[in-house]
């Protein structure tokens, strides 16, 4: 370990041959029996003095709370040899771990004392050291090193630090014991814990088992009984559509008996009045016919007789075919006369009554009976010389041909006539039932009903043709003419889907428009079909909204056209603007106005209905007025409430005046006692809204310009006025033959 000590450069290395005193360190142990630390049989055997987690190499170390000198504590360095020169010749080894090698003696080579086996003294003999000193001045001493009390230190230290870890260790063993102790006993709480949760946990699943099966036997009745109530509800609505059918066909046979006694009654009016007319116009004839009988003379009287005879029989023959033609029975001076006139031949059935006949024949009389006649002015002569060939078989004259001729024309142009206008009315048969079955159910259907449809109309007009409003029509640019042509007269193309384009110079009636509107028909009930629109309608009912749609847009179409002016000029793009700003003006007023009356008549409902309402609890005595004023206001209705105008009193004050209804009669008192008891009747009235403005009545006020209301009582219209009018103008009235009470009301 140490080879600087035995080579001969060592001052303090000896041969083996060299004679010399040396005090030697004994072999044994450093420590004595009672320095040898015992170890407890309880403790550790990791846990010795010279462990290696206690001793450590590391010069610097001081762990495990123990103090360990910086050197080495072996030192085998030879520090103990002096020399008579200098004690600074000591050459001092590296520090090394202890050995057996440091009890070895250190001779000098001068020494001439051999040393005996038994030279080696005990450690606290300090007699002999000091001896051997004296006797060997020139020898080495070597100085033994005590580290016994540095160990006995360190060892003391080591076995503090050791108890304070028993006693540490100890504590955690009890901690330990503590924790395993609560351990258990927790682990034993949370098991029977577990335990009672599991049980409660299988009786609350047994509970909710049962609970289960009585729900499910619950649902099950739910269910048989839900079915059973969608069977009674289907029963139900089977016969509410029976119901409805029953009083939809009694309405219509009502309205149809209704129809039928008004045309009825019309028919007599209109026979009276023809059977008038007719009356005076053979009066007419006969007096013509005497005349021309007077203009024609023969040449002796036997002659004359003869052609006076056959004229009368003429005339005779004509009037008769005229009267078969109008199908109406003869008048009684016609009656009269026959008896003494011969007998003319037969007439021959004329082209217009065999073509009345062949129509009744195929299609059958309708319901409304309508005359058709043929005036005879100037062809009288032509028929009668017509007439006269066909008797005598002779022949005519060239010229009399030439004027019969036109008497033809004229009889198949009237035929032809006759026809096409007997196929029109009675053609028109089915369209009137459809009218009146549309008609029919506008009566009965809901008012939400209509609106929905008519609103769906509206959305499709306006995706369809690519506007907003019904303003953006007037750019809308109509179909050419040359493709409406095409269409309807030389098989062209028809109208493009895509782009519509409506021929706005005809109505809806035209076959271009028809197409396109009977497109929109489909495209309409399609869209009903695909979202199952609970409100459905019929083919002609939905055509009819939209003809009227299309009538509107094409009123808004055409108003936008420019028009001629006063000086034979059309109208300017700035004229055309003015115009139809003022007339939009216009509309916005009639419009606000008609809004204004509709709330006016219906806060006076609302206000009567309160008060009755009230009044009835109390049994007031005057009840019976209150009620009166309720069946005035009712009976008049909307159309009969006053319009107003804006307009403001000495600069300060805003008031509305009234406008004056020359055809009503005066109740100014009666509906100023109703408006005021809003005014009055705070308690029940909300405050909410504007304050009522001031209402001025005054013979100055503008009159209005709403149309009388039809079908009053005779009571509600004003006498005086009524006084002026003309029996056409009270017929256009159609004043209801209902009685109004009037009663004269003040307030108390």
């Amino acid at each position: 370990m140490f080879p600087g000590l035995f080579t001969e450069d060592n001052p303090w290395y000896s041969s083996w041959c060299t004679i010399e005193d040396a005090q030697t360190i004994p072999t044994d142990t450093l420590f004595d029996n009672d320095d040898v630390m015992s170890s407890d049989p309880g403790d550790h055997p990791t846990n010795t003095l010279f462990d290696d987690d206690n001793m450590s190499s590391d010069p610097g170390d001081h762990t495990n709370d123990t103090t360990t000198p910086t050197h080495p504590q072996w030192d085998l360095s030879p520090f103990a040899h002096t020399q008579p020169d200098a004690a600074a010749s000591i050459t001092p080894f590296e520090p090394g771990p202890p050995s057996k090698s440091s009890s070895r003696k250190c001779v000098e080579r001068d020494s001439t004392v051999e040393a005996g086996p038994d030279t080696h003294t005990d450690r606290g003999t300090s007699t002999e050291d000091s001896v051997v000193s004296s006797q060997t001045p020139n020898k080495c001493r070597h100085e033994e090193v005590d580290y016994s009390q540095s160990l006995r230190e360190t060892l003391h230290n080591k076995q503090e630090a050791y108890g304070r870890l028993r006693s540490k260790m100890r504590e955690q063993e009890q901690k330990e014991k503590i924790s395993s102790d609560s351990n258990t006993s927790n682990n034993k709480l949370f098991s029977n814990n577990g335990m009672k949760a599991y049980v409660k946990r299988r009786e609350r699943e047994g509970e909710l088992s049962g609970v289960r099966e009585v729900l499910e036997k619950i649902q099950s009745s739910q269910q048989e009984t839900a079915q059973q109530h969608d069977v009674q509800l289907a029963e139900l609505c089977k016969q509410f559509e029976l119901n409805m059918q029953s009083q939809i066909e009694q309405l219509q046979a009502a309205r149809t008996a209704e129809i039928e006694t008004h045309v009825q009654e019309e028919m007599a009016k209109l026979s009276a009045t023809l059977w008038a007319e007719k009356e005076r116009e053979l009066a007419s004839i006969d007096q013509r016919y005497s005349q021309l009988k007077s203009l024609i003379k023969g040449p002796t009287p036997k002659h004359l007789n003869a052609e006076d005879t056959q004229q009368e029989s003429l005339l005779t023959g004509l009037q008769e075919k005229r009267w078969e033609a109008m199908d109406m029975p003869r008048p009684s001076s016609q009656r009269r006369s026959q008896a003494t006139r011969p007998l003319s031949p037969p007439s021959t059935p004329t082209p217009t009554l065999d073509a009345i006949k062949r129509i009744k024949k195929s299609r059958g009389v309708s319901m409304w009976t309508r005359l058709i006649h043929v005036n005879i002015d100037d062809s009288d002569l032509e028929l009668f010389e017509e007439y006269e060939d066909e008797n005598e078989g002779g022949s005519c004259t060239r010229h009399d041909q030439s004027d019969a001729l036109p008497v033809s024309w004229v009889v198949d142009a009237i035929t032809k006539n006759v026809e096409a206008t007997l196929e029109a009315l009675l053609g028109s048969g089915s369209q009137f039932s459809e009218s009146y079955e549309v008609q029919l159910e506008k009566a009965v259907e809901p008012s939400h009903h209509r609106d929905t449809i008519l609103g769906e109309v509206c959305h499709l007009f306006k995706d369809k043709l690519g506007i907003t409003q019904d303003d953006e029509f007037i750019t809308h640019n109509p179909a050419d003419a040359v493709d409406v042509h095409a269409y309807e007269y030389e098989d062209g193309p028809a109208p493009d889907m895509v782009n519509i384009a409506f021929d706005l110079m005809q109505n809806f009636s035209s076959l271009w428009n028809r197409f396109i509107l009977q497109f929109l028909l489909q495209e309409f009930q399609m869209h009903c079909d695909e979202e199952a629109w609970p409100i459905r309608k019929k083919d002609n009912y939905i055509e009819e909204i939209l003809q009227q749609r299309y009538k509107q847009l094409r009123t808004v179409w055409r108003n936008a056209r420019p028009r001629l002016t006063a000086e034979g000029l059309p109208e300017m793009p700035n004229e055309i603007e003015t115009r139809l700003v003022e007339q939009k003006e216009k509309l916005g007023k009639e419009s606000r106005q008609a809004t204004r009356r509709r709330n006016k008549y219906r806060r006076r409902e609302m206000i009567l209905n309160n008060i009755i309402a009230i009044k009835s609890e109390d049994l007031d005595d005057d009840l019976p007025s209150w009620k009166w004023l309720q069946h005035l206001i009712k009976t008049l209705g909307e159309d009969g409430m006053s319009s107003e105008e804006s307009s403001v009193e000495n600069s300060v004050m805003n008031v509305l005046r009234v406008k004056n209804m020359d055809w009503w009669r005066n109740i100014k008192k009666e509906l100023e006692i109703i408006d005021l008891q809003r005014v009055i009747d705070k308690d029940i009235f909300s405050l909410q809204g504007s304050r009522p403005l001031p209402r001025k009545r005054a013979p100055d006020n503008p009159v209005t310009s709403w149309d009388p209301v039809m079908g009053l009582p005779k009571a509600l219209y004003n006498s005086l006025w009524m006084s002026e009018l003309n029996e056409r103008h009270k017929e256009s009235l159609k004043i209801s033959g209902e009685k109004f009470p009037w009663m004269k009301v003040v307030v108390a």
